[in-house]
């Protein structure tokens, strides 16, 4: 008797265990797992933003009236800036996208004029000693075009890394970008930033240089 009861306990222990198994099955079979999802979900952000990226470009352009337009893009975490840049009309538009509350894509758009750009400067803090790392474009601080100020001890992790573009507004004197949290010293993600900030960088040394010719 006890062990047949014992059989049919185990029975009925098994079916539910088999039944847990099929549904799990079917579930994953049915959805993608979630290494496969979020590449899927990535490569298809990745389309959408450049596809919105044309769509900003050729307004751009069209406004303009040329294509002679500098375009300067960036895309790590989520982050996306666009830098737009018509050095004959004396224009530059950037657009910021970034996934914001309730994982909703946002994308701002901001214009400004060229010859109100004054400076830019880099900014890296080393997240082990807390030192800053500037490289500054322009007369906006101390030290010249392109020097580099602060103690900056280089640790395995970088706290954050940011652009400031510094313009001769007094409601609005800066612009933020940031584009990193923290992250590992010469990662794929940190070396993107550099690259980005290295253009940006570049051209607003062009456009001070040009800004002094007409004054």
């Amino acid at each position: 008797m006890e062990d047949t009861v014992f059989v049919v306990v185990m029975s009925i222990f098994l079916g539910v265990i088999f039944i847990f198994f099929v549904a799990g099955f079917l579930i994953l079979g049915s959805d993608p797992s979630p290494m496969v999802k979020s590449e899927r979900q990535l490569k298809e952000e990745k389309e959408a933003f450049e596809k919105k990226i044309e769509i900003i470009k050729t307004k751009f352009c069209e406004t303009a009236g040329h294509q002679d337009i500098r375009s300067i893009s960036y895309n790590v975490k989520d982050n996306y800036y666009l830098i737009l840049v018509d050095p004959k009309g004396h224009k530059m538009k950037l657009c910021h996208i970034f996934r914001g509350y309730k994982d909703e894509q946002k994308t701002y758009e901001e214009d400004y004029l060229t010859t109100s750009i004054i400076g830019c400067e880099f900014l890296q803090t080393d997240a082990k000693t807390g030192g800053i790392k500037r490289i500054v474009v322009g007369s906006i601080l101390a030290g010249g075009v392109g020097a580099i100020i602060g103690a900056f001890t280089k640790s395995s992790i970088v706290k954050d890394v940011k652009i400031v573009i510094y313009f001769s507004s007094a409601l609005n004197p800066t612009r933020t970008l940031n584009l990193l949290p923290q992250t590992k010293y010469n990662s794929d993600e940190y070396k993107k930033a550099k690259s980005f900030a290295d253009q940006v960088m570049s051209v607003v040394k062009a456009i001070v240089a040009q800004n002094s010719l007409h004054r």
